[in-house]
């Protein structure tokens, strides 16, 4: 080999040498770059571009801590924080007792519902003595989610005191006023935080919230379309925001514009796939079904049920598709439901929670009618409660949906049954006996925050009540479909709005009479939910009753709607009507099912000769039960003489029942 070939091996040899240090010392520059890119990006509000950038980091060193904690800090903006917990946890068993991986576990624990767990640690920080305003942040944003604003309110001040322009302090602060409907003020310290970070986006997607709330308890749309303005620039600053393109595909939801809003849910699919949670996916099935893609639209809802098949709002919703005839009988997915529904209710049973058990017994059989297994379990508790009207009704539609020389044995019997029942008696089997129990119509609830994270949540939650209250008397309900459509004709979420609409409707008879209306305010935080509800007398205005239930059971919805319907059976006032009356009794029709009893008494109010025409109150007669069914009853009047002063559609109360009070 030639003196030059040698020579040129040489260097060619020494050159790769030296690239390939270049190289490693370039690949490490790299995941320090990165590192410094992804904290730049989440500084600037732009969590996408920091999880790309400390996704990169990490792919060349998986155990570069900086990068682990900066990842966990991006999905916690994105609401990954089931993944920001993994990564917070690797942090940890690296470097035990890391405060910032402490508090970003606390804030991926309060994200996740964990409040105990959150709250714990906050107390592991204030023994290692890191406290500074994000962590006082991290516990204040905590107080408020667990509802106590008193406390998140002083927190928020002594952050404010050392820093009047803390950004994510003033958004806050903005939350909890609008809590009290100050939206004016609330505004006001948006734009103080505007004025601090005019190039952050989150800002700017809180103004569009609380404009969107100003809309929506006066109906007024230019502030709705003040909210969409809002929306777009901080879209413009940020285009894969995830609160923005969310907080978007809603308010155009609202608008009706259904396409639309299916590219802004399918934006945060594409840019964020490590939470295309359930509530993405449950909205994209939204918006096709009000665009009457069924199929489509139960597809999204399959896939969000799959991501947390535990989510009890979301089987709900499915099931009230199926209720509300957007699935018909027989389809595979109603028969499915039907199935798992009356599985629950027997795993519900044998815990020992009957009530809860009736009512996915009753859910069951309203899914798919065919279900003779749920219908002989419905039939089972109808008899045990002593309830024979519904036990008979369920026998003739078992006989008629699937007639066998069963089925016509149980009739027989029935039939025989039937003849000494009071209800049959008095020919009540012929013509059908009206119900005069107050009708409560349920109005959808609101969201304790502006933009659900479930677009339509409150109509779900309202209609899980409204079937749940189908299990008990003393009140009359409207079927899912008749709420949907009296509710869908409000002009606006003003609470005296809705009343003035429903007087108008009532008087000129569009409606029947309605006693009370039921409504409120729900939270939502993972499978944990908590409903604040009040009962509303509608001719007065004055609320009689209110109501606060909670759950964080896979059966959360159902259980929590069947404690709202159990407090109104306790508290609501209620009355019958006499029917008919003979030489010593009346007819009256309430019954067992109103929880009368034999020997209960009852009264009601007539005018004699001492009370007409004068300023004497009328007087009152008492009446003791003698015999009940189901849903009619005999009393008889303790005065004798007092059964000519009763007459048919006279209105009878129960006895109220008063304990003498304790003197200390």
């Amino acid at each position: 080999m030639s003196r030059k070939n040698i020579a040129i091996l040489l260097f060619l040899c020494c050159s790769i040498a030296l690239y390939s240090q270049e190289a490693i010392k370039l690949q490490q520059k790299n995941a320090i770059y990165y590192n410094k890119k992804g904290w730049e990006s989440l500084e600037s509000g732009n969590a996408y571009s920091a999880i790309v950038a400390f996704q990169s980091a990490l792919a060349q060193n998986p155990k570069y801590k900086e990068a682990l904690l900066g990842l966990g800090y991006a999905y916690i903006h994105t609401e990954g924080y089931a993944e920001s917990v993994k990564l917070f946890d690797t942090v940890l068993k690296l470097y035990p007792n890391n405060e910032q991986a402490l508090l970003g576990m606390a804030k991926a624990y309060t994200g996740l519902g964990r409040y105990r767990e959150a709250m714990k640690i906050y107390d592991t920080l204030n023994e290692l003595s890191y406290t500074n305003n994000e962590s006082r942040y991290g516990m204040a944003y905590l107080y408020y989610k667990m509802g106590k604003l008193l406390w998140a309110k002083r927190m928020l001040n002594r952050i404010l005191q050392n820093d009047p322009y803390y950004y994510n302090a003033l958004l806050l602060y903005a939350d909890i006023k609008a809590k009290d409907k100050r939206f004016d003020d609330a505004i006001e310290l948006v734009k103080k935080a505007i004025d601090a970070k005019e190039t952050y986006p989150d800002a700017f997607v809180k103004l569009a919230e609380l404009l969107y709330l100003k809309y929506y308890y006066s109906g007024d749309k230019a502030y709705l379309n003040q909210a969409v303005d809002e929306l777009q620039k901080a879209l413009i600053i940020n285009k894969t925001h995830l609160q923005a393109n969310r907080d978007m595909g809603y308010l155009l939801y609202v608008q009706g514009d259904y396409q639309n809003a299916i590219s802004y849910y399918e934006a945060i699919v594409t840019h964020y796939p490590h939470i295309a949670s359930n509530e993405i996916l449950y909205n994209l099935g939204l918006m096709y079904e009000y665009k009457g893609d069924i199929n489509q639209s139960l597809n999204y809802y399959q896939k969000a049920q799959s991501k947390d098949n535990l989510n009890s709002l979301i089987a709900m919703k499915m099931r009230q598709l199926s209720l509300l005839e957007h699935i018909k009988i027989g389809h595979p997915v109603r028969i499915q439901s039907s199935a798992d529904d009356f599985t629950s209710s027997q795993e519900l049973r044998k815990k020992g929670f009957p009530d809860l058990s009736m009512l996915f017994v009753r859910l069951s059989l309203s899914l798919n009618p065919n279900n003779t297994t749920a219908r002989q379990e419905l039939m089972r508790i109808y008899e045990t409660l002593g309830y024979f009207e519904l036990y008979y009704d369920e026998i003739k539609k078992m006989h008629t949906l699937n007639p066998t020389q069963k089925t016509q044995d149980m009739m027989s019997i029935a039939v025989m049954k039937r003849r000494d029942n009071l209800f049959f008696r008095l020919g009540y089997d012929k013509e059908e006996l009206p119900r005069d129990v107050p009708l409560v119509l349920v109005l959808n609830f609101n969201p304790d925050v502006a933009v659900p994270a479930f677009a339509d949540a409150g109509a779900i939650i309202a209609n899980s009540i409204n079937f749940a209250m189908g299990q008990f008397g003393r009140y009359r309900n409207f079927s899912l479909s008749q709420r949907q459509a009296i509710t869908k004709e409000f002009p606006s979420n003003n609470l005296d709005d809705i009343l003035s609409m429903l007087n108008d409707k009532i008087n000129a008879n569009e409606l029947p009479p309605i006693s009370y209306i039921l409504y409120g305010e729900y939270t939502l935080s993972g499978r944990y939910i908590e409903i604040s509800a009040q009962l509303m007398d509608i001719k007065t205005g004055v609320v009689i009753a209110r109501y606060n239930e909670s759950d964080n059971t896979k059966y959360s919805l159902q259980t929590v709607s069947l404690d709202i319907a159990k407090n109104l059976y306790s508290t609501i006032p209620y009355w019958g009507k006499i029917q008919s009356y003979s030489d010593d009794m009346v007819a009256i029709n309430l019954g067992s099912i109103d929880g009368i009893e034999i020997d209960s008494m009852l009264e009601t109010f007539v005018d004699n000769e001492d009370s007409i025409n004068s300023e004497k109150p009328r007087k009152k007669v008492i009446l003791q039960v003698k015999e009940v069914d189901t849903r009619v009853l005999l009393a008889k009047p303790l005065n004798p003489k007092d059964i000519d002063l009763l007459s048919k559609g006279q209105e009878v109360y129960p006895v109220e029942k008063r304990r003498a009070k304790k003197i200390k």
